[in-house]
């Protein structure tokens, strides 16, 4: 009997052994299904199992990672009778990640209080993402995590811990700043290899950072600066679309980064016309069909001026290797609905560092606006500031000015020029990303090429200094323009020369306005060494239809105030005085010399020039009716749209009614008066 009551004994003191006091909490995963989505607030619980009745107090020590969790507080304490006190080291302290929770009887003891169900209380927390432990410290400063019985302390040493299992979770920007300043990213965490990354903002980076995954979003502008590296762990990812592509520019010596750039284009137009494209590959190497599957795509040879086929048709299933670093393209969507855009994707190795191509002259046609034009490319994910250094170009043998084709100027596309603070049609002195331009060889040309010194995020603000003696002329119609310009520099050459001046590259089916030398160099951007007493310069416009355009001139401001300007109408024999009236009216024909006007420096002959305001021109029940305000003597003049003289009268000083032999057709009314010309589109009905 003795000895079974002793086993008994045994079986009962073992027993009491294995009930040890216990904390618990929760692995919190994707395979649990209770794993939160960042940013998001979640309760971590905390239980009690195995206590003793009547406790005096329970003090216990918590530990997580500040850069996956912040603490928000506590809920559902049991109560009553007790109090919880929760205390968080501030980050002055050796753990800014330990919380402190005590539970204490009230009133003091010897009163006590039960745990009435395992759970003590939940923290609450906000999910930053990522991994970490939640872990019960059995020790803190000196402190042991126990609970007290009457007079009895007890150490508590049996724990479950918990973890936050979260994988690669995700964060963004809030504002342009630092990558390692929190207050940069979303949650006020900078951003570890557990994070994939997505940059909205402009962000620095002047050390190591690393992360996951890496997204550029289109306002996204990523800069590693001298001494700045990244470390991508995943993909890496340049978005593109119609509002805007990434820019990443590094500012530093080359880095290896593999991902993805895209580059938005538009597809067909509502029409079914192709809209054409010029671009540059941002990676490595790349095989064609692998990127502009649908696509038409071409080179231009300079050797014959001829745009030749990469692809002669989009669906076709051979494909070209891409490895030429600064080689332009042109390349339009042809397999697409009209309206569908495209998304060209770009997959390799970032391209980074110096970069350099050969650029010719072959002067095969023996004409300068065709020979000597070479397609290069930027071959960055940024942009390139034309003015900046980093470039390998000489005036001697290439043009220090560019040119790119703009899918959205004109009706079909128009090019838009830049060169030594002059842009002209919207040029500016940043080349896009990925964006393929014309550069003009002199002689037999020689080498181009660019660092990562001229590269920039587009989006900075364009900061020039006002140019002096600089004018713009801006011919204008149905909605469709083209600009050259004329400035005066002391060191520039009389005829064409690569340092100041721009040949013009003449698009289709729009107004075409440029310059010519003495040497009948047709220029866009036309830089001369002086004005004289007699300046005068030959305008050549191409008007690319039958319509009423108009000539504009800006930039007058910039020329001594006491210097005559003015425009020349050799076909209708005016000098229009710029500085009266900037904007010159007149009735264009496709058969109209090219070499029609003239622009002078020089004083006033007496000619009067067009006073528009006065002159009110409509049409009612097919008849033209022409105020002619104070005008005394002139004719009115009445041409179809091709340019043909439908009826010529006087024109008195009231009322003047003209009937017509059309209906329903527009016809162009001129009324040359002693007060000027003045020209009109008016509808007969």
């Amino acid at each position: 009997m003795k000895r079974l009551i002793l086993l008994l004994s045994f079986i009962l003191i073992s027993g009491s052994v294995v009930m040890s006091q216990t904390l618990a909490t929760d692995i919190f995963s994707e395979g649990n299904m209770n794993l939160p989505a960042v940013g998001s607030e979640f309760n971590v619980p905390i239980n009690a199992i195995d206590f003793p009745d009547e406790l005096r107090y329970v003090e216990f020590f918590f530990q997580y990672d500040p850069e996956v969790l912040t603490f928000i507080g506590f809920e559902n304490p049991q109560h009553p009778p007790t109090e919880v006190t929760v205390w968080v080291n501030n980050p002055s302290q050796p753990a800014p990640n330990v919380i402190k929770v005590t539970y204490t009887a009230l009133p003091i003891p010897p009163a006590s209080f039960n745990i009435v169900e395992p759970k003590l209380l939940d923290f609450k927390f906000e999910y930053l993402g990522g991994d970490c432990d939640l872990m019960f410290l059995e020790e803190f400063n000196g402190v042991k995590t126990r609970y007290r019985v009457v007079n009895e302390i007890t150490p508590i040493t049996s724990f479950v811990h918990g973890a936050i299992n979260g994988d690669f979770s995700n964060v963004v920007t809030v504002k342009d700043g630092a990558w390692e300043d929190p207050s940069t990213w979303q949650y006020g965490v900078v951003p570890e290899d557990t994070h994939n990354v997505g940059i909205l903002h402009g962000v620095t980076i002047d050390s190591d950072a690393v992360c996951n995954d890496l997204t550029i979003g289109t306002a996204g502008r990523l800069t590693l600066n001298d001494g700045g590296n990244i470390t991508p762990g995943g993909d890496v990812l340049i978005e593109s679309d119609n509002s805007g592509t990434g820019s990443f520019v590094n500012n530093g010596d080359p880095v290896v980064i593999n991902g993805t750039v895209k580059q938005y284009m538009t597809g067909q137009t509502d029409d079914g016309e192709l809209v054409w494209h010029l671009v540059s590959v941002p990676v490595e190497s790349i095989w064609s069909a692998d990127v502009f599957f649908g696509c038409h795509l071409q080179t231009w040879e300079e050797t014959v001026s001829l745009w030749k086929d990469v692809q002669e048709h989009p669906d076709v299933s051979h494909t070209v290797l891409m490895d030429t670093p600064m080689k332009g393209y042109a390349t339009a969507y042809a397999l697409s609905e009209p309206g569908e855009d495209k998304v060209l994707e770009f997959v390799g190795q970032f391209n980074d560092g110096p970069y350099s191509i050969d650029v010719i002259n072959t002067g095969t046609s023996g004409d300068d606006n065709l020979d000597g034009w070479n397609l290069v490319g930027n071959p960055y994910p940024s942009s390139l500031d034309v003015d900046a250094a980093g470039w390998t170009k000489d005036p001697s043998y290439v043009s220090m000015g560019v040119a790119y084709w703009d899918a959205t100027f004109g009706p079909e596309g128009g090019y838009v020029y830049y060169g030594d603070g002059v842009g002209l049609n919207g040029g500016t002195q940043f080349i896009p990303p990925m964006q393929g331009f014309f550069v003009k060889a002199i002689g037999e040309g020689g080498t181009y090429g660019v660092t990562n010194e001229a590269r920039v995020h587009s989006d900075q603000p364009f900061y020039k200094s006002t140019l002096d003696n600089l004018l713009k002329l801006t011919v204008q119609s149905n909605g469709y323009s083209d600009e050259t310009a004329i400035r005066f520099i002391e060191d520039a050459e009389l005829n064409y020369d690569g340092k100041y001046d721009f040949f013009k590259l003449f698009a289709d089916n729009m107004p075409q306005i440029y310059t010519l030398t003495s040497n009948n160099e047709k220029l866009a951007i036309n830089a001369l060494p002086q004005i004289d007493e007699d300046t005068h310069i030959t305008v050549g416009l191409k008007p690319g239809f039958n319509e009423i355009m108009s000539i504009e001139a800006t930039n007058i401001e910039t020329f001594n105030k006491n210097l005559p300007i003015l425009l020349i109408d050799n076909k209708e024999n005016v000098q229009w005085n710029l500085r009266e009236n900037p904007i010159y009216s007149f009735v264009a024909n496709v058969n109209d010399d090219p070499n029609r006007f003239t622009l002078n420096f020089k004083g006033l002959t007496g000619i009067p020039g067009i006073d528009q305001s006065n002159i009110n021109i409509y049409s009612y029940n097919q008849r033209i009716y022409v105020d002619a305000g104070q005008a005394n003597r002139g004719e009115i003049i009445v041409l179809n749209i091709l340019g043909q003289e439908l009826v010529r009268e006087k024109l008195v000083k009231q009322l003047n009614i003209v009937s017509l032999p059309v209906s329903h057709s527009y016809v162009i009314v001129k009324v040359v008066s002693d007060q000027g010309i003045s020209s009109r589109k008016v509808f007969v009905d």
